[in-house]
């Protein structure tokens, strides 16, 4: 039997294994699906579908068949690690990227656009799409309408969209862009939006902080289901706290500080010569000590923690004279145990290795976490990057990456969210995709007890 066939009339009979999408889905309009199938004999066949949600469907779609596990790991973990912004794909329920691939084809087919021909043998690698499947509650196309976003390097795809366009839904009811111009023009959307909203109307101040206390009062399930309430969360939090709670000066001020502290590069480098350093007595291969780095790492970011674990301690042994083996062993017990349970541990290897930063700082992030009360509000300059490395101009992102956590921990703890608003917007700005969009959504819920605590002050001084 052919790998397609037996795709076509087996595949939905084998176990669906873990799937994977990009967290940005919703907001850029794309969707990058991985779907996996796990034969009795161990292997895995896979699919992987390009989605655009705001208009065309299905784009594109492909399939592997009978891969050895091994092999269709390492797949995974260069998609993970592909993008050269540091961008990672997320685990997600497959319900939720049924209901995307098959929303969208219904979506587009409104419109006069059929799904890539590959789909006639990916979709048996989907669940069939009947009753089976819970239906949930997505919205297809942009504010009601359908938007194209053309590549300049496929002219013939932007002519034939445009022509169908023109005829459904018809001039005037559909947006185009270039892919080049979407930053831009999403930017403006969502400025036309803030405009119409009228925030400081009274009766549209009043009704979204009504909604926001009733939202933290009422079943954390609600508010927590998915990451679509997590978000529509996030940003009633950033909209009560940006137009009612922080001030202009606030925000200067803190933009100021912020530029400051940032004033660096980033490399596409998961780690930097600093990290990698060591000193032993046998010969070694610098190359080598990076590329089991690079695996650990992998690892790590692919939630293989017990294996992780062993690993990272068996290079530890190896390599006795390597503190990144050691720090990717932190990594790994964080994962395990969560980083307050860490500071003795973290204590403990600071004092073992002393000058070798990374362990430093996440001793710091776990310091903060634990006794908040007795932290200044005014971080110690001996943590910021460019005192910690005055020679040096760029940065890796694992080294960004931990100088945010701890820099996110301090202004939590002094109540300086503006600071932490103001530091994500840099980054989002000068170095997209580095801030991984997990650890962004976590540290703006951090601000919920204080906008919540505004919330009910504002009420009660309503009421007198």
């Amino acid at each position: 039997m052919s790998p397609e066939k037996y795709i076509r009339t087996r595949a939905r009979t084998l176990p669906i294994g873990t799937c994977y999408i990009n967290p940005d889905w919703e907001e850029s309009g794309f969707a990058t699906i991985f779907m996996s199938r796990r034969h009795i004999n161990g292997n895995i066949t896979h699919a992987a579908y390009l989605v655009d949600i705001f208009c065309l469907g299905l784009k594109e779609s492909y399939w592997v068949f009978n891969q050895d596990a091994l092999d269709y790991k390492d797949f995974i973990e260069k998609q993970l690690q592909g993008n050269p912004h540091g961008f990672s794909l997320m685990k997600a329920d497959y319900v939720l990227l049924h209901n995307i691939i098959f929303g969208a084809i219904e979506y587009a087919g409104e419109l006069g656009f059929l799904p890539h021909k590959s789909f006639e043998t990916t979709k048996y690698i989907l669940e069939e799409d009947d009753d089976h499947v819970k239906l949930l509650d997505l919205t297809f196309g942009y504010k009601g309408k359908p938007l194209f976003i053309s590549s300049p390097e496929r002219p013939a795809e932007k002519n034939r969209v445009l022509a169908c366009l023109e005829k459904n839904p018809g001039s005037g009811n559909y947006y185009y862009i270039v892919d080049t111009d979407a930053p831009e023009f999403f930017e403006k959307e969502e400025e036309k939006e803030r405009e119409k909203a009228n925030y400081h109307d009274p009766e549209v101040k009043r009704g979204l902080i009504k909604d926001f206390i009733a939202r933290v009062e009422g079943p954390a399930v609600a508010m927590f289901e998915n990451i679509g309430k997590i978000k529509e969360m996030v940003n009633l939090t950033d909209t009560i706290f940006f137009e009612y709670m922080a001030s202009d000066d606030d925000l200067v001020e803190a933009s100021k500080i912020i530029e400051n502290l940032f004033d660096f590069g980033i490399s596409d480098e998961i780690f930097s010569d600093e990290m990698l350093a060591g000193k032993s007595l046998v010969p070694h291969d610098p190359r080598e000590i990076r590329l089991q780095a690079e695996r650990l790492y992998t690892l790590c970011m692919d939630g293989h923690t017990a294996e992780g674990l062993r690993q990272a301690r068996a290079m530890m042994d190896k390599y006795p004279g390597f503190p990144v083996f050691e720090f990717m062993y932190m990594r790994f017990l964080e994962h395990k145990e969560g980083m307050i349970k860490l500071m003795p541990k973290l204590e403990k290897c600071v004092i073992q290795n002393p000058g070798y930063h990374p362990l430093g700082l996440m001793f710091a992030f776990s310091f903060l976490l634990n006794k908040p009360e007795d932290v200044s509000r005014q971080m110690d300059d001996s943590l910021h990057l460019k005192t910690v490395y005055p020679h040096r101009k760029t940065f890796c992102k694992e080294e960004v990456l931990l100088y945010l956590r701890v820099l996110t921990a301090n202004y939590n703890n002094a109540l300086k969210f503006e600071f932490i608003e103001i530091m994500f917007s840099y980054m989002e700005y000068n170095f997209p995709g580095v801030m991984p969009e997990h650890q962004v959504i976590s540290a703006k819920l951090y601000k919920i007890p204080l906008v919540m605590e505004w919330c009910k002050s504002w009420m009660e001084s309503e009421m007198k």
